[in-house]
């Protein structure tokens, strides 16, 4: 019986010291590319991005379909970054990854590295993402930017658009589930 009652208060004592996970999902996400083209730098965006964040496994993953990009100067541009990605073929890109040390929800704001696959154009690489991410009333915001290289995909441009990196900005607000 002595058993029991120990098993039992063993049992309570080990779900109290067990963190609670929480799942953030985007309430609102956008990725804005900036774009060597003609000797400029384009901006296109998408507002359509869609993921989550766990914090107890410190993972996240985020989903942008191709066709939601717009802010082209011209209909040849977007037909050619479309042409470019084979947007009909691979019609989305998805980064799937891990913080590389645990957020603490009681540091207002921080900045963080992960560590993940991203997948874009059929071709997936591991990649490395720094940012920073804000916790507020009860809301997780993630500001990140990082670097890709067209050729590292596969994907066909330009000399002129082959040579110089692409610069991605991800700015999510994620709540609670």
């Amino acid at each position: 019986m002595l058993h029991r009652y120990i098993l039992v208060f063993l049992a309570i004592i080990s779900i109290s010291f067990t963190p609670v996970q929480h799942i953030y999902l985007v309430r609102k996400g956008e990725i804005k590319i900036k774009l060597p083209i003609n000797n400029n730098w384009d901006v296109i965006y998408s507002n359509k991005l869609n993921g989550a964040f766990n914090d107890k496994k410190f993972t996240f993953n985020f989903s942008i379909p191709i066709q939601s990009f717009h802010g082209f100067n011209t209909d040849q541009e977007r037909d050619f970054f479309m042409q470019s990605l084979k947007a009909s073929s691979f019609p989305v890109a998805t980064f799937e990854g891990k913080l590389s040390e645990p957020i603490k929800s009681n540091i207002r704001e921080y900045s963080f590295q992960s560590r993940g696959k991203l997948s874009v154009h059929g071709v997936t690489m591991e990649r490395k993402i720094n940012g920073k991410v804000t916790f507020f009333k009860g809301m997780l915001y993630i500001n990140a930017k990082f670097y890709i290289s067209p050729s590292d995909f596969r994907i066909k441009t330009n000399d002129y658009t082959a040579s110089k990196p692409v610069v991605i900005e991800i700015n999510a607000e994620l709540e609670k589930k």
